[in-house]
């Protein structure tokens, strides 16, 4: 790697870890930037959006587009069950394919964050406050499932959430 490609690979590693500060409802326990562990998250994202882009997969549930936030993150706390004692690996693709594991200390406040952590990003990307700019991808570890949350394309009146068990 040249010294161009390593200034890029570190700018965009500190770019994943300030992301992850900025979301201050979540206690990040670990920041995967190479390894095995990293590898073996990557293969299991890899293998849901195979099948995701495939058609194989289809939305466990769907939530129009008009509801608030406040209507979204409880639809996603519910339909995902998830729960603040867990692990879950939350996935960043895009300008850096980050890896970190988490643990929520506010259940509602984490998944808003996470909801709207494209929003964030406004000097990497343009201000765009609409729906695709919300979303997120998360790893159950526990139950060892994939949980995606997002707005697509092909269905612009609801946001859909799709659960993988790998």
């Amino acid at each position: 790697m040249n010294r161009k490609e390593l200034i890029e690979q570190k700018k965009k590693q500190l770019y994943f870890k300030n992301l992850m500060k900025s979301i201050d409802v979540v206690t990040t326990k670990e920041i995967y930037k190479i390894g095995t562990e990293r590898d073996y998250y990557k293969d299991i994202i890899y293998s849901y959006h195979k099948l995701w882009q495939e058609g194989r997969i289809k939305p466990y549930s769907k939530l129009t587009c008009k509801a608030t936030d406040k209507q979204c993150c409880n639809w996603i706390i519910d339909q995902s069950e998830l729960k603040c004692d867990k692990e879950y690996i939350f996935i960043k693709v895009g300008y850096y394919e980050g890896y970190a594991r988490i643990i929520f200390n506010d259940l509602f406040e984490a998944v808003l964050q996470l909801w709207n952590h494209e929003l964030k990003l406004n000097n990497l990307y343009s201000s765009i406050n609409c729906g695709f700019c919300k979303g997120f991808c998360l790893i159950d570890l526990a139950d060892k499932k994939i949980i995606d949350v997002a707005l697509v394309s092909e269905d612009e009146e609801n946001y859909q959430l799709w659960k993988w068990y790998y």
